[in-house]
């Protein structure tokens, strides 16, 4: 699946939290940014100005700002600015400035402020990696359940990938639409069609109880929510290249 919302990224490094103040007037060209950063508007005003596009940072938004990017930034109001400034690993990483609506800003100028402190000591790195982590699943969560129609779909899905009767009619039965809609809204939102969404989960637990090494390819295809081995097999095969008992012999897990 390609990479669609901060729940996909992966931080590598945090490289400060500070707070910024921002004096009113200032106009200010920030070139070739060198990490991406998570600001939030504790007070005052400053608008963004990045492809063509403005972005407002204020009280009850959080800004992230994609690294590499070239950007005006205007200063409407004075004020204060929490930024935590990080480096990201992968592909399909943000390139343009994403804003979030915060449910309760208060929250993260908490967190922020804890973030400070844990970066005085070098030995918290990872509890403070942690703690963005924990950011960025919150700003996820609430844009999520906001904005897509189909989140409770996945959490069906999730919880009943295993049952081979789930199908289309039963899903958008679910949440009261029409399968058609309901296919739209998945290629729109996920980038594929229910069918491919549910085998993607049904081959990814396959090849986790593979590795374990435990159960039979038998038992493993009635888990996963295949009617018999054949068809598990060749959608096996089709998604990974091997045949189970393939992947199976050079990725089992060995404890030492």
């Amino acid at each position: 699946m390609r990479m669609r919302s901060i729940y996909d990224l992966t931080v590598i490094n945090i490289q400060d939290v500070i707070t910024v103040y921002s004096e009113k007037g200032d106009h200010t060209v920030i070139r070739n940014r060198s990490s991406y950063g998570l600001s939030f508007g504790q007070s005052g005003r400053i608008e963004y100005e990045h492809n063509g596009c403005h972005f407002l940072s204020e009280p009850g938004v959080a800004l992230l700002h994609p690294q590499g990017a070239t950007y005006r930034l205007y200063r409407r109001e004075s004020g204060e600015f929490p930024l935590i400034n990080f480096y990201l690993y992968g592909d399909e990483l943000p390139q343009e400035f994403v804003v979030f609506r915060l449910r309760d800003p208060a929250w993260y100028l908490r967190e922020v402020e804890e973030l400070k402190d844990l970066c005085l000591l070098p030995h918290n790195r990872l509890r403070v990696i942690g703690r963005l982590y924990g950011m960025l699943y919150r700003l996820y969560t609430e844009g999520h359940e906001q904005k897509s129609t189909i989140s409770p779909l996945l959490d069906y899905i999730a919880a009943h990938y295993g049952d081979s009767s789930l199908g289309n009619d039963r899903l958008a039965g679910q949440v009261g639409i029409s399968e058609v809609y309901m296919r739209q809204l998945f290629r729109r939102e996920i980038g594929m069609s229910p069918k491919q969404y549910i085998q993607h989960l049904r081959i990814q637990k396959a090849k986790q109880l593979l590795e374990e090494g435990h159960a039979s390819v038998t038992e493993i295809a009635q888990r996963c929510g295949f009617s018999a081995i054949y068809p598990f097999c060749r959608a096996f095969k089709t998604a990974t290249g091997e045949t189970p008992t393939d992947y199976r012999r050079h990725s089992r897990y060995y404890l030492l």
